[in-house]
């Protein structure tokens, strides 16, 4: 009877307040140094986890929140593959959202990065 009432509580809560359900986990960038002046940002969430990003360059600022549905990529929103080089002398600004299908979409994170090398 006690797991009953337990499991219909968190129903409930679920119902009443669906931003305090499990999400997906945020994006997280990393910078990596290649060889030479190169520079890359690698973005990281949960295993599984679908990574889409919207970018802006020098002076841009930061671009529009990227968009998707389910693991298609909206309009100016690019799916993450792998590492993203940071052209020389250039300020990258980056907007991310991790998605599953069984958490939806994280929140939107932002990274700004420069490559000073030139």
């Amino acid at each position: 009877m006690k797991r009953a009432i337990g499991a219909l509580s968190a129903l409930l809560l679920y119902v009443a307040f669906p931003a305090l359900a499990q999400a997906t986990e945020d994006v997280s960038f990393d910078l990596y140094y290649g060889t030479g002046n190169n520079l890359y940002i690698e973005m990281d969430s949960e295993p599984g986890a679908i990574i889409f990003f919207t970018l802006g360059i020098n002076g841009q600022g930061y671009p529009a929140d990227p968009t998707h549905d389910g693991s298609t990529p909206g309009y100016g929103t690019s799916r993450y593959y792998g590492m993203v080089p940071i052209s020389y002398g250039s300020t990258f600004y980056f907007a991310a959202v991790a998605w599953t299908e069984s958490g939806g979409d994280s929140n939107v994170t932002y990274c700004e990065q420069h490559n000073p090398n030139w």
